[in-house]
């Protein structure tokens, strides 16, 4: 295995991850109660009203947050929050996909995603 190099924590990429981590450990707290009554956090669409200042930060990474939560969708509420940032869990909308277990909306027995790969791997093969 290549070692890799310490990140500057001073550098653009670490306060970006670092702000991004944080949010996953308040949506990680948010998901509590709905596993708690028996939910999966792939079953999960998770709603955040970004606190002040992080609207964009949230927007450019949106790709990556679901994966990043462990949840099957993320969106961003229009407004911004007064304070802190305010996480709202609630059921996925859609039906689940047969290959990665997550919820979509775009018809079908598996998502978007997962059909792209599918697609790759019988024309590798």
């Amino acid at each position: 295995m290549p070692e890799g190099k310490l990140l500057d924590e001073d550098g653009a990429l670490a306060k970006k991850y670092t702000k991004l981590l944080d949010y996953r450990a308040r949506v990680l707290a948010a998901l509590e109660p709905f596993r708690a009554a028996k939910h999966a956090p792939l079953d999960a669409r998770v709603s955040i009203k970004p606190a002040a200042g992080d609207r964009a930060l949230l927007t450019a990474a949106i790709a990556e947050l679901p994966d990043l939560f462990v949840v099957s969708a993320v969106e961003l509420d229009p407004a911004d929050a007064a304070g802190e940032a305010e996480i709202h869990v609630d059921q996925a909308r859609g039906s689940r996909c047969g290959r990665c277990w997550k919820w979509h909306e775009a018809g079908g027995d598996v998502d978007p995603r997962c059909a792209r790969v599918l697609s790759e791997m019988k024309k590798a093969s």
